[in-house]
């Protein structure tokens, strides 16, 4: 029998710029130019922060490769598909897909912590993508009310860290658990380390 092939879309389009996959290579492929252009003018300030410019760029990488992830989510690809056939997307599908994708980067942490450096930057940057964030994280109150969570299949989650693999860079321990975790304090507690 022939394993089903799932199309995963980053964006409401039919053809290739509307995938998932497409939208992660052209986003690193821009971000690894900027950051080999910057990164010789920026390696004092992170000597500054004990952090190399390795370790930085390592980060970096990871946090684009991951910024989207949330967006592998069964809710995510529903709107895609709704919004590309026109018709109308309900409201319960709405979902920030950032909150999603700094959840499952949670298991890079204590890979981080074990690096000299300031391991917060990465995570800033993929929460805060489409939005400020505020100290009370307001922009995220919908997902925090929510009793549900739309959290990625396995195979959504497997087709994911694929794509961290093809850039060579590390692959986190799996998050397995189908329960949400209590995302706002630890987001509150985790962030005010670094304040």
């Amino acid at each position: 029998m022939k394993e089903e092939v799932v199309m995963y879309y980053a964006k409401p389009m039919e053809n290739e710029k509307g995938l998932y996959k497409y939208h992660v290579d052209t986003a690193y492929q821009v971000m690894e130019s900027e950051l080999n252009q910057m990164l010789e003018s920026i390696t004092p300030l992170l000597h500054q922060c004990k952090e190399t410019p390795e370790q930085y760029k390592e980060k970096m990488k990871i946090a684009m490769v991951m910024h989207d992830f949330g967006k592998l989510n069964m809710n995510f690809q529903k709107v895609m598909e709704l919004l590309m056939k026109g018709e109308n997307v309900r409201v319960e599908y709405y979902f920030r897909h950032e909150l999603l994708s700094f959840y499952y980067m949670i298991p890079f942490v204590s890979r981080w912590q074990q690096q000299k450096g300031d391991f917060a930057y990465p995570l800033f940057a993929v929460l805060s993508h489409h939005k400020s964030m505020s100290p009370r994280f307001e922009s995220f109150q919908r997902e925090f009310d929510k009793d549900q969570w739309p959290l990625l299949t396995e195979k959504a989650k497997e087709y994911g860290y694929s794509l961290l693999d093809d850039y060579n860079l590390p692959i986190p321990q799996k998050i397995t658990s189908n329960q949400i975790p209590p995302l706002k304090i630890y987001m509150e507690n985790f962030f005010s380390l670094v304040n």
